[in-house]
Protein backbone atom coordinates (compact mmCIF):
# COMPACT_ATOMS: atom_id res chain seq x y z
CA UNK A 1 0.00 0.00 0.00
CA UNK A 2 1.08 3.59 -0.66
CA UNK A 3 0.13 6.73 1.24
CA UNK A 4 -0.59 10.20 -0.14
CA UNK A 5 2.95 11.38 0.57
CA UNK A 6 4.36 8.47 -1.47
CA UNK A 7 2.19 9.37 -4.46
CA UNK A 8 3.10 13.05 -4.27
CA UNK A 9 6.81 12.27 -4.06
CA UNK A 10 6.97 9.62 -6.80
CA UNK A 11 4.83 11.43 -9.37
CA UNK A 12 5.55 15.05 -8.46
CA UNK A 13 1.81 15.73 -8.75
CA UNK A 14 0.37 18.77 -6.92
CA UNK A 15 -1.61 17.86 -3.79
CA UNK A 16 -4.71 19.72 -4.98
CA UNK A 17 -4.70 17.76 -8.27
CA UNK A 18 -4.65 14.47 -6.41
CA UNK A 19 -7.54 15.51 -4.17
CA UNK A 20 -9.51 16.78 -7.18
CA UNK A 21 -9.18 13.39 -8.91
CA UNK A 22 -10.50 11.75 -5.75
CA UNK A 23 -13.42 14.19 -5.39
CA UNK A 24 -14.48 13.57 -9.00
CA UNK A 25 -14.40 9.82 -8.48
CA UNK A 26 -11.55 9.18 -10.91
CA UNK A 27 -9.62 7.45 -8.13
CA UNK A 28 -10.77 5.84 -4.89
CA UNK A 29 -8.26 5.31 -2.08
CA UNK A 30 -8.35 1.88 -0.48
CA UNK A 31 -8.42 3.34 3.01
CA UNK A 32 -9.53 6.86 3.97
CA UNK A 33 -8.87 7.68 7.66
CA UNK A 34 -11.40 10.26 8.77
CA UNK A 35 -9.88 13.73 9.08
CA UNK A 36 -6.39 12.71 7.92
CA UNK A 37 -5.87 13.39 4.21
CA UNK A 38 -2.18 12.47 4.31
CA UNK A 39 -2.90 8.98 5.65
CA UNK A 40 -5.01 7.90 2.69
CA UNK A 41 -3.79 4.56 1.33
CA UNK A 42 -3.59 3.54 -2.33
CA UNK A 43 -3.01 0.19 -4.03
CA UNK A 44 -0.46 -0.40 -6.79
CA UNK A 45 -3.33 -0.30 -9.30
CA UNK A 46 -4.42 3.09 -7.91
CA UNK A 47 -0.88 4.36 -8.37
CA UNK A 48 -0.75 3.23 -12.01
CA UNK A 49 -4.09 4.93 -12.69
CA UNK A 50 -2.97 8.21 -11.08
CA UNK A 51 0.32 8.03 -12.99
CA UNK A 52 -1.46 7.56 -16.32
CA UNK A 53 -4.00 10.35 -15.67
CA UNK A 54 -1.29 12.76 -14.55
CA UNK A 55 0.72 12.05 -17.71
CA UNK A 56 -2.15 13.35 -19.85
CA UNK A 57 -2.98 16.24 -17.52
CA UNK A 58 0.62 17.45 -17.88
CA UNK A 59 0.14 17.44 -21.65
CA UNK A 60 -2.74 19.89 -21.28
CA UNK A 61 -5.73 17.55 -21.60
CA UNK A 62 -8.82 18.34 -19.55
CA UNK A 63 -9.63 16.01 -16.65
CA UNK A 64 -12.35 13.98 -18.38
CA UNK A 65 -10.28 13.44 -21.50
CA UNK A 66 -7.15 12.68 -19.47
CA UNK A 67 -9.09 10.08 -17.50
CA UNK A 68 -10.53 8.50 -20.66
CA UNK A 69 -7.14 8.32 -22.37
CA UNK A 70 -5.50 6.93 -19.25
CA UNK A 71 -8.11 4.19 -18.93
CA UNK A 72 -7.79 3.30 -22.62
CA UNK A 73 -4.05 3.00 -22.16
CA UNK A 74 -4.32 0.89 -19.00
CA UNK A 75 -6.98 -1.36 -20.53
CA UNK A 76 -4.78 -1.91 -23.58
CA UNK A 77 -1.83 -2.83 -21.38
CA UNK A 78 -4.00 -5.19 -19.34
CA UNK A 79 -5.28 -6.83 -22.52
CA UNK A 80 -1.75 -7.28 -23.87
CA UNK A 81 -0.64 -8.79 -20.56
CA UNK A 82 -3.59 -11.19 -20.57
CA UNK A 83 -2.97 -12.20 -24.19
CA UNK A 84 0.71 -12.70 -23.45
CA UNK A 85 -0.11 -15.04 -20.59
CA UNK A 86 -2.58 -16.94 -22.76
CA UNK A 87 0.00 -17.47 -25.49
CA UNK A 88 2.68 -18.49 -23.03
CA UNK A 89 0.31 -21.01 -21.43
CA UNK A 90 -1.58 -22.28 -24.47
CA UNK A 91 1.36 -22.43 -26.86
CA UNK A 92 3.91 -23.64 -24.31
CA UNK A 93 6.08 -20.65 -25.19
CA UNK A 94 7.66 -20.22 -21.79
CA UNK A 95 9.77 -17.12 -22.27
CA UNK A 96 10.59 -14.17 -20.04
CA UNK A 97 10.07 -11.64 -22.82
CA UNK A 98 6.97 -10.10 -24.34
CA UNK A 99 4.39 -11.95 -26.46
CA UNK A 100 1.55 -10.08 -28.18
CA UNK A 101 -1.36 -11.47 -30.19
CA UNK A 102 -2.52 -9.66 -33.31
CA UNK A 103 0.11 -6.92 -33.32
CA UNK A 104 -0.42 -4.34 -36.08
CA UNK A 105 2.65 -4.17 -38.29
CA UNK A 106 1.91 -0.52 -39.01
CA UNK A 107 3.40 0.23 -35.60
CA UNK A 108 6.57 -1.76 -36.32
CA UNK A 109 7.58 -0.60 -39.81
CA UNK A 110 8.96 2.69 -41.07
CA UNK A 111 6.34 2.83 -43.86
CA UNK A 112 3.50 2.53 -41.31
CA UNK A 113 1.85 -0.09 -43.50
CA UNK A 114 0.75 -3.67 -42.93
CA UNK A 115 -1.85 -5.94 -41.41
CA UNK A 116 -1.58 -7.85 -38.15
CA UNK A 117 0.82 -10.63 -37.30
CA UNK A 118 -0.46 -13.69 -35.46
CA UNK A 119 2.20 -13.29 -32.76
CA UNK A 120 4.75 -10.59 -32.00
CA UNK A 121 7.55 -11.78 -29.72
CA UNK A 122 10.35 -9.82 -28.05
CA UNK A 123 12.86 -12.31 -26.59
CA UNK A 124 14.48 -10.89 -23.48
CA UNK A 125 17.78 -12.75 -23.86
CA UNK A 126 19.55 -15.53 -25.78
CA UNK A 127 17.73 -18.30 -23.94
CA UNK A 128 14.41 -16.70 -24.88
CA UNK A 129 15.49 -16.35 -28.51
CA UNK A 130 16.52 -19.99 -28.74
CA UNK A 131 13.21 -21.10 -27.24
CA UNK A 132 11.23 -18.98 -29.71
CA UNK A 133 13.18 -20.22 -32.74
CA UNK A 134 13.00 -23.86 -31.60
CA UNK A 135 9.27 -23.51 -30.94
CA UNK A 136 8.61 -22.10 -34.42
CA UNK A 137 10.71 -24.75 -36.15
CA UNK A 138 9.20 -27.66 -34.21
CA UNK A 139 5.65 -26.44 -34.89
CA UNK A 140 6.42 -25.42 -38.50
CA UNK A 141 5.35 -21.86 -37.73
CA UNK A 142 6.82 -19.22 -40.08
CA UNK A 143 8.90 -16.58 -38.32
CA UNK A 144 10.55 -13.37 -39.42
CA UNK A 145 13.07 -11.29 -37.48
CA UNK A 146 12.82 -7.51 -37.78
CA UNK A 147 14.92 -4.60 -36.62
CA UNK A 148 13.26 -1.21 -36.96
CA UNK A 149 11.12 -2.32 -39.89
CA UNK A 150 12.99 -0.32 -42.54
CA UNK A 151 13.47 -1.68 -46.07
CA UNK A 152 10.35 -3.69 -45.33
CA UNK A 153 6.84 -3.74 -46.79
CA UNK A 154 4.35 -5.81 -44.82
CA UNK A 155 1.32 -7.00 -46.76
CA UNK A 156 -2.17 -5.75 -45.89
CA UNK A 157 -3.34 -9.24 -44.91
CA UNK A 158 -0.65 -9.42 -42.25
CA UNK A 159 1.82 -12.18 -41.36
CA UNK A 160 0.66 -15.70 -40.55
CA UNK A 161 3.29 -16.62 -38.02
CA UNK A 162 5.65 -15.02 -35.53
CA UNK A 163 7.38 -11.67 -35.90
CA UNK A 164 10.48 -11.52 -33.69
CA UNK A 165 12.14 -8.31 -32.50
CA UNK A 166 15.29 -8.56 -30.39
CA UNK A 167 15.01 -7.26 -26.82
CA UNK A 168 17.31 -5.31 -24.50
CA UNK A 169 19.94 -8.06 -24.16
CA UNK A 170 20.78 -7.54 -27.83
CA UNK A 171 21.37 -3.79 -27.49
CA UNK A 172 24.77 -3.72 -25.79
CA UNK A 173 27.82 -1.83 -27.09
CA UNK A 174 31.37 -2.53 -25.91
CA UNK A 175 34.39 -0.61 -27.11
CA UNK A 176 37.89 -2.14 -26.96
CA UNK A 177 40.32 0.14 -28.73
CA UNK A 178 39.57 0.23 -32.44
CA UNK A 179 37.18 -2.70 -32.09
CA UNK A 180 33.55 -2.23 -31.09
CA UNK A 181 31.18 -5.11 -30.33
CA UNK A 182 27.59 -4.22 -31.08
CA UNK A 183 24.37 -6.12 -30.35
CA UNK A 184 22.22 -6.74 -33.42
CA UNK A 185 19.32 -4.79 -31.91
CA UNK A 186 21.28 -1.55 -31.46
CA UNK A 187 19.96 1.39 -33.48
CA UNK A 188 22.50 2.86 -35.88
CA UNK A 189 21.81 6.29 -34.40
CA UNK A 190 22.60 4.97 -30.90
CA UNK A 191 25.83 3.39 -32.13
CA UNK A 192 26.91 6.60 -33.85
CA UNK A 193 26.21 8.63 -30.70
CA UNK A 194 28.26 6.11 -28.68
CA UNK A 195 31.27 6.10 -31.00
CA UNK A 196 31.20 9.87 -31.53
CA UNK A 197 31.27 10.49 -27.78
CA UNK A 198 34.35 8.26 -27.50
CA UNK A 199 36.10 9.72 -30.53
CA UNK A 200 35.84 6.82 -32.98
CA UNK A 201 35.02 7.35 -36.63
CA UNK A 202 33.95 5.28 -39.62
CA UNK A 203 30.16 5.03 -39.66
CA UNK A 204 29.13 8.67 -39.83
CA UNK A 205 27.80 8.24 -43.37
CA UNK A 206 25.02 6.04 -41.95
CA UNK A 207 23.78 8.87 -39.75
CA UNK A 208 20.03 9.20 -40.13
CA UNK A 209 19.56 5.65 -41.41
CA UNK A 210 16.67 4.46 -39.20
CA UNK A 211 17.74 0.84 -38.89
CA UNK A 212 19.51 -1.50 -36.50
CA UNK A 213 23.02 -2.88 -36.87
CA UNK A 214 21.55 -6.32 -37.65
CA UNK A 215 19.37 -5.00 -40.45
CA UNK A 216 22.21 -2.87 -41.79
CA UNK A 217 24.44 -5.94 -42.11
CA UNK A 218 21.77 -8.09 -43.77
CA UNK A 219 21.38 -5.57 -46.61
CA UNK A 220 24.84 -4.02 -46.43
CA UNK A 221 23.43 -0.55 -45.72
CA UNK A 222 25.23 2.26 -47.48
CA UNK A 223 25.09 6.02 -47.81
CA UNK A 224 27.26 8.70 -49.40
CA UNK A 225 29.62 6.18 -50.99
CA UNK A 226 30.30 4.13 -47.85
CA UNK A 227 28.73 0.89 -46.63
CA UNK A 228 28.67 -1.06 -43.38
CA UNK A 229 30.74 -3.91 -44.84
CA UNK A 230 33.80 -1.64 -44.82
CA UNK A 231 33.67 -1.61 -41.01
CA UNK A 232 32.61 -5.20 -40.22
CA UNK A 233 35.25 -7.62 -38.92
CA UNK A 234 32.96 -10.49 -37.94
CA UNK A 235 29.36 -11.35 -37.13
CA UNK A 236 28.02 -13.84 -34.59
CA UNK A 237 24.82 -15.66 -35.55
CA UNK A 238 22.46 -18.44 -34.52
CA UNK A 239 22.05 -20.89 -37.40
CA UNK A 240 19.00 -23.01 -38.27
CA UNK A 241 19.98 -25.56 -35.60
CA UNK A 242 20.46 -22.89 -32.91
CA UNK A 243 24.23 -23.33 -33.08
CA UNK A 244 26.54 -20.34 -32.76
CA UNK A 245 28.54 -19.36 -35.81
CA UNK A 246 31.15 -16.64 -36.10
CA UNK A 247 31.39 -15.39 -39.67
CA UNK A 248 34.27 -13.35 -41.02
CA UNK A 249 33.73 -10.51 -43.49
CA UNK A 250 34.64 -12.93 -46.28
CA UNK A 251 32.12 -15.51 -45.03
CA UNK A 252 29.35 -12.91 -45.08
CA UNK A 253 29.76 -12.34 -48.82
CA UNK A 254 28.90 -8.66 -48.79
CA UNK A 255 27.76 -7.20 -52.09
CA UNK A 256 25.75 -4.18 -53.18
CA UNK A 257 22.67 -4.15 -50.92
CA UNK A 258 23.11 -7.83 -50.05
CA UNK A 259 24.88 -10.45 -47.96
CA UNK A 260 24.78 -14.19 -47.28
CA UNK A 261 21.90 -13.56 -44.85
CA UNK A 262 19.46 -12.89 -47.68
CA UNK A 263 19.91 -16.53 -48.74
CA UNK A 264 19.88 -17.84 -45.16
CA UNK A 265 16.80 -16.24 -43.66
CA UNK A 266 16.69 -18.70 -40.75
CA UNK A 267 20.04 -17.39 -39.47
CA UNK A 268 19.69 -14.72 -36.80
CA UNK A 269 22.41 -12.14 -36.23
CA UNK A 270 23.30 -11.79 -32.54
CA UNK A 271 26.13 -9.26 -32.60
CA UNK A 272 28.83 -7.78 -34.81
CA UNK A 273 32.39 -6.65 -34.34
CA UNK A 274 33.34 -3.43 -36.12
CA UNK A 275 36.69 -1.78 -36.68
CA UNK A 276 36.70 2.01 -36.29
CA UNK A 277 39.52 4.49 -35.94
CA UNK A 278 40.30 7.35 -33.55
CA UNK A 279 39.38 10.86 -34.61
CA UNK A 280 38.78 14.14 -32.86
CA UNK A 281 35.22 14.36 -31.60
CA UNK A 282 34.84 17.88 -33.03
CA UNK A 283 35.72 16.61 -36.52
CA UNK A 284 33.23 13.74 -36.25
CA UNK A 285 30.48 16.13 -35.15
CA UNK A 286 31.16 18.42 -38.12
CA UNK A 287 30.97 15.44 -40.47
CA UNK A 288 27.68 14.33 -38.93
CA UNK A 289 26.20 17.80 -39.28
CA UNK A 290 27.22 17.87 -42.94
CA UNK A 291 25.62 14.48 -43.63
CA UNK A 292 22.42 15.39 -41.82
CA UNK A 293 22.14 18.64 -43.80
CA UNK A 294 22.44 16.67 -47.02
CA UNK A 295 19.76 14.22 -45.92
CA UNK A 296 17.33 16.98 -44.96
CA UNK A 297 17.80 18.61 -48.37
CA UNK A 298 17.66 15.43 -50.46
CA UNK A 299 15.31 13.03 -48.66
CA UNK A 300 11.64 13.22 -47.57
CA UNK A 301 12.42 12.62 -43.90
CA UNK A 302 9.12 14.12 -42.71
CA UNK A 303 7.10 11.31 -44.34
CA UNK A 304 6.85 7.62 -43.55
CA UNK A 305 8.89 5.61 -46.05
CA UNK A 306 11.09 2.54 -46.40
CA UNK A 307 14.04 4.50 -47.76
CA UNK A 308 15.18 3.92 -51.33
CA UNK A 309 12.87 1.47 -53.10
CA UNK A 310 15.08 0.33 -56.00
CA UNK A 311 18.71 -0.67 -56.37
CA UNK A 312 20.84 1.58 -58.57
CA UNK A 313 21.50 -0.14 -61.94
CA UNK A 314 25.12 0.82 -62.85
CA UNK A 315 26.08 3.31 -64.09
CA UNK A 316 22.78 5.08 -63.35
CA UNK A 317 20.99 6.05 -60.18
CA UNK A 318 17.48 4.65 -59.89
CA UNK A 319 16.22 8.07 -58.80
CA UNK A 320 17.46 9.67 -62.03
CA UNK A 321 15.79 7.00 -64.19
CA UNK A 322 12.51 7.24 -62.28
CA UNK A 323 12.46 11.03 -62.57
CA UNK A 324 13.33 11.01 -66.28
CA UNK A 325 10.61 8.42 -66.90
CA UNK A 326 8.06 10.95 -65.65
CA UNK A 327 7.23 9.26 -62.35
CA UNK A 328 8.01 12.14 -60.00
CA UNK A 329 4.96 12.77 -57.81
CA UNK A 330 3.05 9.83 -59.29
CA UNK A 331 0.45 8.60 -56.81
CA UNK A 332 -1.73 5.56 -56.22
CA UNK A 333 -3.98 5.82 -53.21
CA UNK A 334 -1.90 7.42 -50.47
CA UNK A 335 1.37 6.01 -51.82
CA UNK A 336 3.35 8.61 -53.75
CA UNK A 337 6.71 8.91 -55.49
CA UNK A 338 8.44 11.62 -53.49
CA UNK A 339 8.87 15.00 -55.15
CA UNK A 340 12.11 15.40 -53.20
CA UNK A 341 13.77 12.09 -54.08
CA UNK A 342 12.32 9.96 -56.88
CA UNK A 343 13.60 6.68 -55.42
CA UNK A 344 11.45 7.13 -52.32
CA UNK A 345 7.81 6.08 -52.06
CA UNK A 346 6.16 7.93 -49.21
CA UNK A 347 3.03 7.18 -47.23
CA UNK A 348 0.83 10.28 -47.33
CA UNK A 349 -1.30 8.97 -44.49
CA UNK A 350 -3.32 5.85 -45.24
CA UNK A 351 -1.37 4.04 -47.95
CA UNK A 352 -1.79 0.29 -48.20
CA UNK A 353 0.72 -2.33 -49.27
CA UNK A 354 -1.43 -2.84 -52.36
CA UNK A 355 -1.04 0.86 -53.24
CA UNK A 356 2.74 0.61 -52.90
CA UNK A 357 3.02 -2.60 -54.92
CA UNK A 358 0.91 -1.15 -57.74
CA UNK A 359 3.05 1.98 -57.72
CA UNK A 360 6.25 -0.10 -57.84
CA UNK A 361 4.96 -2.00 -60.87
CA UNK A 362 3.99 1.22 -62.64
CA UNK A 363 7.43 2.75 -61.99
CA UNK A 364 9.15 -0.38 -63.29
CA UNK A 365 6.98 -0.33 -66.42
CA UNK A 366 7.68 3.32 -67.20
CA UNK A 367 11.45 2.98 -66.68
CA UNK A 368 11.53 -0.19 -68.79
CA UNK A 369 9.59 1.51 -71.60
CA UNK A 370 11.85 4.57 -71.66
CA UNK A 371 15.31 3.11 -70.95
CA UNK A 372 14.91 -0.67 -71.45
CA UNK A 373 16.25 -1.12 -67.91
CA UNK A 374 14.56 -3.40 -65.38
CA UNK A 375 14.65 -1.88 -61.92
CA UNK A 376 15.10 -4.29 -59.01
CA UNK A 377 13.43 -3.45 -55.67
CA UNK A 378 15.72 -3.45 -52.65
CA UNK A 379 12.99 -3.56 -50.02
CA UNK A 380 11.69 -6.88 -48.72
CA UNK A 381 8.02 -7.73 -49.16
CA UNK A 382 6.67 -9.99 -46.41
Amino acid sequence: MMQTSDILEKLDIPRHKLYYLEQKGYIRPKRVPRGDLEAREFTEEDFKKIQAIWKYLKRGFKHKIAYRKAMEELNKLAKEKKETMQIKENQQLKIKGRVVVGQSMKELTSMKIGGKTDFFVVPQDLDDLKLVLSFCREKNIPFFVIGNGTKLLMRDEGFKGVIVKLGEHFKSIKNEGKRTRVGAGVNLSTLIDFTTERGFSGIESLSGVPGTIGGAIVRNASAFGEDISQRVLSVRVLDKDNNYLTLSKEDIGFDYRSSVFLDNKDWVIIEAELELWPRKKEEIVLRLEEIRRKKVLSQPISFASAGCIFKNPPPYSAGFLIQEAGCLGMKIGDAQVSLQHANFIINKGNATARDVLRLIQEIKRKVKDKFNISLEPELEIV
